[in-house]
Formats: structure tokens, sequence, C-alpha cells
């Protein structure tokens, strides 16, 4: 438009400029005849005016003259004059007297008169004249000249005229051309246009984001946003479409920064980002994973950041000195209340005072400095802030969700998988980031250069020059931001091949981050489980193992801090998470089988007068009928027997939990097993190498007890094969223990020595103090001793701090469930030489094992409520400890002193945690059996039965086979008798058509007092192998007709399996068709895990005869039992 007004004006301009041309010519032809008149006018009066001049100058000779000779005589009048003011009275009556000058005076006087009067008067007349006439020649020389100077005037205008065509022809031609150059320079800026005119409605938003959005998660923030833009629209406000707070107020070069300082990569959490620095309040962070803290920890290290919590004696001191210093203070670990003397600072509320900005804190005027930072953070998952506090801070919630640990995992996976397209790409972000950096640069220049233009910006040629460079150089930038950005999106399309895995996981974590709920000490921080799996060209095969990888590995590594009951739990929720992220499991159904049918309709058919079907049961069967196409008709077949066909095993166990809750827990151990394999329903092996190895010295590791477990004898075992023998201290904690060990971690991380701290939950009141000595180590780490290492023992306690629990590893220990697991613990924990190496031989040999079981039977009279004891006590693997180590000091010189040995076992050892006089009594009697001097005779047995007793071997491992050994023992047995290799030896089965009742056994075995074989009948000893009977069947029964497993009938449970014979062979039959049916110790399957890891709950596979295929039964879950749980 500007453009082409000025190629109007001069169009315009052309003709007029050549008119003026024109009259300038004509003027010039006028003016040169109009000069030579004036110049012939000029001469004639120049001469004329000569002539007066001349006769000026000689009349005024004359003038001169006259008036030397007036000068001359003007002496003697003014000398007269004074005279006569001299006269006195005597002197004016004498010339009364002279009335009349004498003639001769009066004569001379006269004449002087006359000729001084007449010669002056003919001057000045002949001058006047002469001036007259110059002045008349001068008068007509100016009218001349006047005449000629406003021709030149005209003249002058008129080529100035002229010329100020030309020059604004010049001009507009200039600017024409300086338009065309800064339209194109300045074509590509067109949206700065744009981004002014929306700049109104994305402001308006980005401050509401500022203000409200903080406490909010990803998808409210969506909500908000799309709910503002809609309102803009409809307010026409104008706001730039798809709205983005990170596009309006964050800086790429910032966001770099932030993510170099460990904030993730994710939108969520530079949306924080900017909240936290850009907000006009204080930032109060809701942290649960510590993500913002260890953000901020980085960010403001340089600039000395302080680091206080509210129960720090010293936390007024340090916030006081980061207000008057100016460096940031980081508040930590804040709970749903603050300290009211936050509040001057959380408002702001500065004042001046003598000329310095003051605060108010506590008592004190404080001086301000402007650089002081303030952030407060919480570990709270989901806290509750009242509106004082709301008001007063920003709220910013930093809680990981699903999407954004995904993209965080997405980073991690790709940099593990394909490291060359996470350096590519970060090379990339880098590039850009450069670009971008170096564009917005140039765009600052442009706008101080417009800005700094004075008058017509078409008129500055530097301004044109320097734009037409920024041009060049900024379509370079952006053909190179083209490139890279297509490159980028190639990497992130390679990168987003690996999304599944990171989903996968994101989808783990919030499983783990939810076992916190089940126990205090399941605390896990953001951490991942990396480690070398199988590689393979094929990217899908690739990523089915990174799969099974990445969850095997979570699950490896959380279930052995978990207790055994939990671990069942744990796998299954890992299972229904993954299949409810694929859509296999719906919300409705997980909410079935968790609280089954809620919000079922009231008024239900009659019920079936059937005993076995409750009120329970008949109303989730309607419900499932109700809600469900698949179970459509199901109130109608629960009396009868019913043929599934459902497909996914989930509404198999919607199914069972209707019909046969009590089997939910089998039910769900298949599912498990069947959906991710048989590890994930076995205790993963745990070993003190393995945990080590996962450790260093900044990653302590925690034990976690229960009752009557103690690992610290095992432990110490660990330690001396390890070298650390005489490097290990460990102290007990209670009431005055804390100094105490803070002085040992200090020397330790200096030494290098392993410090155990034993028993935390007894020092409540002291483990804020070690929470903050093992956030020093963490922090100083690289700077510590690499050989140092930190242990800890704790039950669960809601005090043990929750930022040690996150960044530790941790292992249960449980005491050995059963008296052969516990003597089998005691008997792998033992050292050979200890064992075998004693003088006393076997009566030393038969102490230990008296011991042992001792132990183990006043651990297990726990179980019997007050029937074991009328006190529950903690008798722990410390105990057994103590009495081996009290064993071996009184017999080294090959003598028992056994009344000091009962007296220290059983009034010290054991007998000091006994507090009721009835129990003590109870445990010395207990003791008389497994440790006295009869169990030194041959053939002593500890009860009538005879099941117990003392073996007679020679070495440590002959004793740990006989203890899980009843089975390798036959295989010994048979090896030994036909001379065969153990390891080619494996059983076969044969049933007999004969079970044998348990109770009967027992009834006849307690009336007479031992064991009587006839009982046994019609079976007999086999020539080989060995017969086991009192097995149960799981999910199906034996048809003693057809001598085949076969289906259970409706209701029964756990049918008794025949007596079967295993019979030791080195050559099994080829395609045996018989059913492989897994043997537990009960009914829960789960495995048992003990302190090295090494026992489960499977014994061995059956075989069993069967008209069904493998996978019949294997659906089915059926399972041979040694016992049933009610």
């Amino acid at each position: 438009m500007v453009i082409d007004s000025m190629k109007e004006t001069l169009t315009a301009l052309e003709p007029e400029l050549a008119k003026k041309s024109v009259a300038v010519a004509e003027l010039m032809i006028f003016l040169e005849k109009e000069q030579i008149q004036a110049d012939k006018v000029r001469f004639v009066v120049k001469g004329d005016e000569e002539v007066a001049k001349v006769k000026a100058d000689e009349t005024q000779i004359l003038a001169d003259d006259a008036q030397r000779d007036l000068d001359t005589a003007l002496p003697a009048l003014e000398a007269a004059s004074q005279a006569l003011q001299a006269l006195n009275k005597n002197d004016i009556n004498e010339l009364k007297v002279f009335q009349k000058p004498p003639k001769l005076v009066e004569f001379v006087m006269e004449s002087i008169c006359l000729l001084l009067g007449a010669k002056l008067e003919g001057a000045e007349k002949e001058l006047s004249q002469v001036m007259g006439l110059l002045r008349e020649k001068q008068r007509q020389l100016a009218d001349v000249e006047a005449k000629i100077a406003d021709l030149e005037a005209l003249f002058t205008r008129t080529i100035e005229e002229k010329e100020a065509l030309e020059n604004n022809m010049l001009l507009t031609s200039n600017r024409l051309e300086r338009a065309g150059r800064l339209n194109v320079a300045l074509g590509d800026e067109q949206r700065f246009a744009i981004e002014l005119e929306n700049s109104l409605g994305d402001v308006l938003m980005a401050a509401a984001c500022v203000a409200y959005l903080g406490a909010f998660t990803s998808n409210y923030r969506i909500e908000l946003v799309t709910l503002w833009e809609e309102t803009c629209i409809e307010q026409q406000i104008p706001s730039s479409p798809g709205f983005s707070l990170i596009t309006v107020l964050a800086d790429p070069y910032d966001i770099r920064m932030w993510n170099s300082c460990g904030l993730p990569r994710d939108a969520v959490s530079t949306e924080n980002a900017i909240l936290v620095t850009k907000a006009g309040r204080w930032p109060l962070m809701i942290d649960p994973q510590e993500q913002a803290n260890r953000w901020i920890r980085q960010m403001e290290s340089a600039n000395d950041l302080k680091i206080v919590k509210l129960t720090d004696s010293s936390f007024m001191r340090v916030l006081e000195m980061g207000i008057r210093v100016g460096m940031p203070v980081l508040l930590e670990e804040v709970g749903e209340t603050l300290d009211p003397t936050l509040g001057p600072i959380l408002l702001k509320q500065t004042f001046v005072q003598g000329g310095r900005v003051l605060i108010r804190l506590g008592d004190s005027d404080v001086e301000y400095d402007d650089n002081f930072r303030f952030y407060v953070t919480t570990k709270l998952a989901n806290p509750h802030y009242l509106p004082e506090i709301c008001i007063q801070v920003t709220v910013v919630n930093f809680t990981v969700t699903p999407s954004g640990l995904e993209d965080q995992l997405l980073a991690d996976v790709v940099r593990l998988e394909r490291p060359d397209l996470e350096i590519q790409r970060t090379e990339l972000i880098v590039r850009i980031n450069n670009d971008k950096a170096q564009l917005k640069g140039i765009e600052d220049k442009i706008l101080r250069l417009l800005y700094q233009s004075e008058g017509n910006i078409l008129d500055d040629e530097e301004l044109i020059e320097t734009l037409n460079e920024s041009k060049e150089t900024s379509a370079i930038i952006e053909a190179r931001l083209i490139e890279t950005e297509a490159t980028e999106k190639k990497i992130s399309i390679a990168r987003e091949k690996y999304r599944t895995v990171a989903t996968r996981g994101s989808v783990l974590y919030f499983v783990v981050a939810q076992l916190a709920e089940i126990d205090p000490m399941y605390q896990f921080s953001l951490k991942y489980f990396n480690q070398t799996s199988r590689k393979s060209p094929d990217l899908n095969v690739r990523l089915g193992i990174l799969y099974d990888e990445i969850t095997l590995a979570v699950y490896t590594n959380i279930s052995r801090g978990l207790f055994e009951r939990h671990k069942l739990v744990f796998s299954f929720m890992l299972c229904v998470a993954i299949f409810q992220q694929s859509g296999d499991i719906t919300d409705s159904q997980w909410n079935f089988l968790l609280r089954g049918p809620v919000g079922s309709q009231a008024n239900l058919p009659k019920k079936p007068d059937y005993p076995m079907i409750t009120d329970a049961m008949w109303q989730a069967a309607n419900f499932l009928s109700a809600t469900y196409e698949n179970f459509n008709g199901l109130p109608n077949e629960v009396t009868k027997i019913i043929s599934i066909n459902l497909g996914d095993f989930s509404l198999k166990l919607m199914l069972i939990k209707t019909l046969q809750e009590e089997k939910l827990v089998f039910a769900i151990t298949e599912f498990v097993k069947i959906k991710l394999g048989q590890v994930f329903i076995e205790s993963p092996q745990v070993s003190f190498s393995t945990l080590y190895q996962d450790t260093s010295n900044a990653v302590p590791l925690i034990f976690v007890l229960s009752s009557g477990s103690d690992p610290f004898g095992a432990f110490q075992r660990f330690a001396a094969d390890m070298g650390f023998k005489d490097k290990l201290k460990s102290i007990s904690l209670g009431q005055g223990q804390g100094p105490v060990a803070e002085k040992l971690i200090r020397d330790a991380l200096e030494t290098g020595d392993w410090i155990f701290l034993q028993n935390c939950h007894l020092a409540t009141s002291w483990m804020l103090a070690m929470e903050r000595i093992v956030l020093r180590i963490a922090e100083d780490s690289n700077k510590l001793n690499k050989q140092f290492r930190l242990y800890m023992s704790s039950m669960p306690s809601k005090a043990f701090p929750v930022s040690v629990l996150q960044n530790s590893v941790k292992v249960t220990n449980e005491p050995p469930k059963g008296l052969r697991a516990n003597v089998r613990r005691a008997f792998t924990d033992m050292l050979e030489d200890f064992f075998e190496g004693h003088p006393l031989e076997q009566d030393w040999r038969s102490m230990l094992f008296g011991l042992c079981m001792f132990h183990a039977v006043i651990q297990e009279r726990k179980k019997f409520g007050p029937l074991g004891w009328n006190i529950i006590y903690e008798f722990n693997d410390s105990d057994r400890e103590f009495a081996f180590n009290t064993l071996k000091m009184f017999c080294a010189e090959g003598f028992i002193p056994w009344d000091a040995l009962e007296y220290l076992t059983g009034e010290i050892t054991y007998g000091g945690r006994v507090t009721d006089c009835w129990d003590l009594r109870c445990l010395k009697t207990i003791l008389k059996i497994f440790f006295a001097p009869v169990i030194l005779k041959r053939g002593y047995v500890y009860s009538k039965s005879g099941t117990y007793f003392c073996p007679t071997f020679n070495k440590l491992q002959d004793y740990r086979d006989f203890i899980d050994g009843f089975l390798t023992g036959a295989l010994q047995t048979h090896a030994r008798k036909y001379n065969l290799p153990i390891d080619e030896l494996k059983f076969d089965f044969k049933l007999h058509p004969v079970v044998i009742d348990q109770e009967d056994i027992k009834k006849v075995h307690d009336e007479e007092g031992k064991e009587i074989y006839d009982v046994y009948k019609p079976l007999n000893r086999p020539p080989d192998g060995i017969i086991v009977h009192g097995l149960f069947i799981d999910a199906a029964r034996w048809d003693m007709r057809t001598m085949k497993l076969v289906d259970a009938k409706p209701g029964e449970i756990n049918p008794s399996l025949p007596a079967i014979w295993l019979v030791p062979k080195t050559e099994m039959p080829e395609n045996d068709r018989r059913y492989i049916a897994p043997l537990y110790k009960t009914s829960v399957r789960a495995g048992v895990l003990s302190t090295t890891g090494h026992s489960t709950n499977f014994v061995l596979p059956v075989l069993l005869p069967s008209d069904e295929t493998q996978s019949y039964w294997i659906l089915k879950g059926t399972a041979l039992l040694t016992q049933i749980t009610d």
C-alpha cells in the first residue's frame, strides 16, 4: 500500500518537474537581460557616486577646518563664561558703569564673528548639497541592486524548487527501492503482527495457567486450557490456536538447561518448571518421587543452595542468612501445615526503612536481598492444603503421571537400546536450540533497530542493509532448522517403536508405587531396573525380550523386599495392570474381583434351596448375569455342572470368585503363571552376593525384619567371605545409641568399613538424624571411600524415613516356616569347620543338631497362640548363634559341662527373653528334650513316634541332605546300591489302588506311642524307591476304577491321592502322555523365601496317567499338595 502510494507520487511529480525546468530556463534569459540593464545603470550611478564622494570629501575638509577654528575659539568662550560666573556684586556694579563697550573692542569682536560665522555657514551649505546629491545617487544604485537582488532571489527560488523536485523524485525513487527490499526482508516476519494481535489472549491464558494450573495433573490442565480457549473465542478475544504455555512463556535455552539439571523432558514437567520460575509467589511443590527436589538441587547448586527442614534446629538461622545474602533456600519435606513465621516471606511483605529493604522474620527485621529465592517441597502424594496456605504459595504438582513417566522411560530405553539415536537426537536438540537462540537474537536485533530508528524508516539505509543481512542469516538457519527437524522426525519415528516398552515400564512403576499402601516399608523411588538381556536383530523379537526382561527385573528387584504373604499380591497386581493397559481386562472386571457385586440390584429372584449356595454367591451370580453378556443365565446354572468356555481367563476368575471364592487364590496363582510365567509365582533367589552388587557407598541395604528373624549371623559370615570380617562394625540401636552410630559412620566413611545398624525401629527419635546422614552420604558419594557400605535392619515402622527406603536396596528377612525349614536354614548357614572339626565329634554334632531342633520348636509354638506361649517372644537367629558360641566356648577342652550349658541356654540365652514364669518353665522343659545328656545316648529320639531324631553322619552336607532330603536320600540310596551316578537318576511314578487315612495312622501311633507298620497294609515295603501316601489333589480327582486322573465332582475339594510308588530310574518312557502335575508343599503354592533364597514351595513334578491332554489340566491349574489350608 505504501509502495503503491509512492509510485503514484513519483508519477505525479514528473510533469511538474518538466514545467519547473522550462520556467527556470525562461527566467534565466529574462534575468540576463535585466542584469545587463542594471549593470549599465550601476556603472553610471557608480561614476556619479564617485564624483559626489570627491565633492563631499572636499566639503568635509572645509567643514573640518571651520570646526577646528571653532574648537579654538570655544575655550576662550568657555573662559569668558567662567569669568562671567566669577563676577561679584562689585564687578556687576562696575560693569553697570560700562553700559556700552569701547568702540574699538566692539569693532574687533564684530569682525571676528562675521568671519567665523560666514566660513562655517558656507561649508555646511556646500556639504549639505553634496550629500544630497550623493544620497540620490546611492538611492538610484540601491533601487537597481534591489531589482537585481529580487531577480536573483526569484532565480534562486526557482532553482531550489527544481532541485527540491529532483530530490523529492530521487528520495521517492530510493524509498521505493528500499521499500521493496524492506518488504522482502520483513516478508517472513509478518507473524509478529499476528503474534501481537494474539498476545492479548495468549498472555491472559498464560497468566491463568500460572495462577491456577499448578496443583492439577495433566488431564485436568488440558481440560482447563481447552475451556479457556473456547471462552476466548466466545468473547472474541484474539489468541493463538492451540495455546501452549511452553510456547508463550518458555525459552528453548532455559528448557535445555532445566533438562540438563535433571528436569524430566515431558511437557508436564516443563510446564511445572515454568510455574516455579515465572510465578509471582514462591512455589510449593508436591513431589513424592523427588524429581523437583533433585532438579532444584542441581539447578541452584552453583548459587550455594541451602537445604533445610522445618524440624532442623538451624532452620530460622539458615533462612535468615539466605534472605540477607541473597542465596536460594530449599525447604523440603513439609507437611500439610507451614510454620506461621514463614507468612511474611511467602507473601513477600517487604518494607523500606532508612533506605533499606527489610522483611519481618520472627521477632526481628532482616535486610532483604532481591536475589533471594525460596522453594518448598513435600513428599506427600496427595496433600490437602487449606485455602490460607494456597493463597500464599504457587502449588505445583510434580507427581509423576503415566504419560510423563512414559516419556522419561522412552528416553532411557532408547539410550540403552539405540545409543546412536539418542546421541544423534541430543546433538539435534543442541543444534536446534542454538539455531533458535540465534534466530531469536536476530529477531531481537530487528526489533531493536526498528525501535531506535528515527524519522522515515525508508531513509535509514543502514537499517535496511542490516535487515537484509538478518534476512539472509535467518533464511540459512531456517533451512537448517527444517533439515534438522526433519531428521528429528525420523529419529522420533524410530524412537516411537520402543514406546510400548516405555509404556510397560510406566505401568509397572505405578503398580510398585501402590505397594506403600500395603506396608510402610514398601517405598521405592523412581528408578529403572536396567540389565543386559538377549539381543536380536529383529526389532519385534527384541521388543518381546524387553517386555519380558523389564517385567521380570521389576518383579525380581521389588519382590525380594516384600514379605512372603504379599508377593502373590504383587504378581497379580503386575499382571492385571499389564492387561488393563492392553485393554484385555476392564476396570469393571477388576472392581468386581476386588469388591464383588457393588451396586447390584436389591430385588433378586428367590435363591435356590441349596445349602452350598450362599446369599453372597447368589447376589454375585445375578450381578454377573445382569452386567456381562458372557454370563447370561448364570443364576439358572449355579445348581448344575457348568461347562464353561469363556475364553479370557479373567472371566474365569470372576466366575470362580462368584461360585468358589475359596479357590480364588489358587486361580489367581494359576492366572499369573499362565499370563506371566512360573517365575512370577515363585520367590526369586536372593543371596548376599547378589544384594551386595546392587549396593554402593551411597546406596544402603535394608533388611526388613519380621518376628523371629535376624540376618546378622549369616551376614557376618558373608562379611568374612568378602574379607571384611575385621572391618564390620555393628550397633544395636536403642536409647542413646544414635550419637555412637553417627561416630561409627563418620569414621567408616574415611576408612571404608562396613556399618550395620541393627533394629532401627527402636530408635525412632534418631530417624531424622539418620536420614540427614544418609542423604549427605548420597550427595558426597564421589568424595567418600568406595568400599564403605551401610547396612540396616528394621521391623516395619512408619517412623522409618521414606527417602532412605526409596533410595536403598531392600530385602525381607522372615523366619522359616515349619520345623524342617527352620532346621534347614540353620544347617545351610553353618560352616563346615565349625560343625565337623570339634574333638567331641558325634557328641558335638548331636548337641548342635539338638539346639537347632530346640530353636525350631520354640519358634513354631508361636503359631498355636496361648497353647504355645502365654506371651509371644521374638526369638531369632542371633539367639541360636549365641547358644552355638556358648557351647563352643565351654566345650573347647573336650568336656561337656551340662549344668552350666543348660543354665546359660535356658535361663539366659533364650530365657532372658521370657517374662512369664510359666512360659519359662515350658521353655526349660522343651530344652530338656533336645539339649541334655540323654540326647547323646545311641538310638535316642525326640518324640515317641520316632519321626524326629538326630542322624549319625560325619559330614555337614550329609546332614543338609537328610533335612527337605527325603527324596534326595532315596536317590542316594539307590545310587549306592546299584553303583549308579546320582545325577542320572530320575523318579518314575506308579500308583497303588490304596488310600491310607492319615487320621487312622495318627490314632494308632498315638495309642501305641510308636510307629506301627501294620497300619500301612496292604502296602509292602518296595525293593527300590519309596512309597508316599497322604497327598491331596487340587482341581481334579483320582478314579480308582480306571486308575486315571479325572475331573473333580461338584463341590469336591482336595480329594486324596492313592499311595504312589516313586521308582528311581535312569531312563523314562518316550512320548510319555502322562500329565506332569506339580507337587507343592502347601495349597498357597507360592515359594518360601529363606535367607539364602534357595527354598521354594515346589517339591517335584509327578507323572499321572490321564485320558486328557496336558493343556486340559494345565488350564485347570491341577496340582498335588502335601497339605491343605483351611
